[in-house]
């Protein structure tokens, strides 16, 4: 019986060598899910082979098969299951909607400790698991034993079919939306086929980010038929750009060097100057010195029980005008910047420095959930009071309402003053700024109570 799988496996291969322009990763991909139809079909699981596939192209490379999602369905398209299937660390992880559990199969000869050893690399394995679009997805009709195999690039968004995720703490879901071309070149395929099992490469072509309401809406007519319809799911963030267009290129900064942390801090420059001064002149009855900011403590008071009280893992951004003041009373605050080697103070034009600000937020935020380059950052803070980028967190997964463990974490105003939305995560930025001049809650609650504004005129 293995001999007869493996004459079919071998033709299977030669066909799709035969493509003028060989690519290893789609063939490998065919191949595979070929093979886990075939495994279905034939009842392989039986003669102790199947369960799950996955494999590696040998070249002068190693090619490991791209991000995989099985769409698996028994001839009522609309209910299914998902199956997805990543290499990350030269090991094969899986995640089955069956059973809702992560399986790795992890290599014998591996010398990567940290997909062990390492929470923020098997975070980033999960999140490429769950939380993640594929490279591709492979359609599967459990009834009329077929497969269609379809590239996108991680993005879902095409002709064919639509894929939205919404991220929740441990209730991660997708939806997917097939269109009437989709069903119709599948109607024709199963119609016309002599084949008792087959695999179909669909060629798709992109189009832009839709919510799923809208999509929905558009093709119901009765939309309360729809099971799920009130359920929101995730905006793409990818699709989101600011009015005039304007985008930074400064972020390539943050790519270069955001390996090395485990948390972003992102700063608005003058937010963080108005209230180090303000501070600094409220509280200079009680005698205190700018040299005794510590950046650190900003860390170690502020988000014990949120993150991690590494001061190393945390990463700085600061956004400066070229021509924003760097010294307060003579102390130089951009020279206290940098003596940081976690702080990286990124100048800009003056008249472009609002525009810099939200755009590197914005695309940050984006490449947090969508750029797997990100997948290792736990917590991103944001350290500004800004109406516009206020807006952007409207769009931003809902999962950062539930305070309890949310991916953005703001430092902003208090409650009467602020411009942001007061159901994130907050950190009150006189709070944070009297925490790194070294002060204690206690102290800071009364060196507010004994503020006389008359005495600092």
């Amino acid at each position: 019986m293995r001999e007869q799988y493996e004459v079919t496996i071998d033709s299977m291969c030669c066909l799709f060598s035969k493509n003028d322009k060989f690519n290893p990763d789609k063939h490998l991909v065919n191949v595979i899910s070929y093979i886990q139809l075939l495994s279905k079909a034939k009842n392989m699981f039986s003669e102790g082979v199947g369960g799950l596939f996955s494999g590696l192209y040998l070249n002068k490379e190693i090619i490991w098969c791209s991000d995989l999602l099985y769409y698996i369905f028994d001839g009522d398209i609309d209910k299914f299951k998902t199956v997805s299937v990543v290499e990350r660390f030269n090991s094969v992880f899986s995640y089955s909607d069956y059973n809702k559990i992560i399986r790795y199969y992890c290599n014998g000869v591996n010398d990567d400790e940290r997909v062990v050893t390492d929470e923020y690399a098997q975070n980033s394995i999960i999140k490429s698991l769950i939380e993640s679009f594929p490279d591709y997805v492979a359609v599967y009709n459990i009834k009329d034993k077929r497969i269609a195999v379809l590239e996108t690039d991680k993005w879902p968004y095409n002709q064919l079919f639509k894929m939205w995720i919404r991220r929740r703490k441990n209730k991660t879901k997708y939806a997917f939306l097939f269109s009437s071309i989709f069903m119709h070149l599948n109607d024709i395929i199963i119609n016309s086929s002599k084949d008792d099992l087959e695999l179909y490469n669909l060629k798709v072509e992109k189009v832009p980010f839709e919510i799923r309401e809208d999509c929905v809406g558009a093709l119901c007519s009765n939309i309360e038929d729809v099971e799920d319809f009130d359920i929101e799911y995730d905006y793409d963030l990818r699709s989101l750009e600011l009015n005039d267009g304007y985008s930074s290129d400064k972020c390539s900064i943050l790519e270069n060097t955001i390996s090395k942390y485990h948390n972003i801090l992102i700063v608005d420059y003058r937010f963080l100057y108005e209230i180090i001064d303000e501070k600094y002149n409220q509280y200079k009855f009680a005698g205190v010195r700018l040299e005794q900011l510590d950046l650190e403590l900003l860390v170690q008071k502020n988000f014990y029980g949120v993150s991690s009280q590494e001061f190393n893992e945390y990463g700085f951004y600061i956004i400066k005008s070229k021509k924003d003041s760097g010294c307060i009373d003579k102390f130089s605050l951009t020279e206290w910047i940098k003596k940081y080697d976690n702080c990286t103070l990124i100048e800009v034009d003056d008249d472009k420095y609002e525009k810099e600000l939200i755009s590197i937020i914005l695309k940050t935020i984006a490449k947090y959930y969508y750029d797997e380059k990100y997948f290792c950052i736990d917590k991103l803070i944001l350290f500004c009071d800004n109406s516009y980028i206020n807006e952007i967190l409207q769009f931003v997964p809902k999962i950062n309402m539930e305070i309890d463990n949310p991916d953005i974490i703001l430092i902003r105003k208090i409650n009467h003053d602020t411009e942001m939305d007061g159901r994130f995560r907050y950190v009150i930025c006189d709070n944070a700024v009297a925490m790194m001049l070294g002060y204690s809650e206690k102290e800071f609650l009364l060196l507010e109570s004994e503020y006389d504004p008359r005495e600092c005129s």
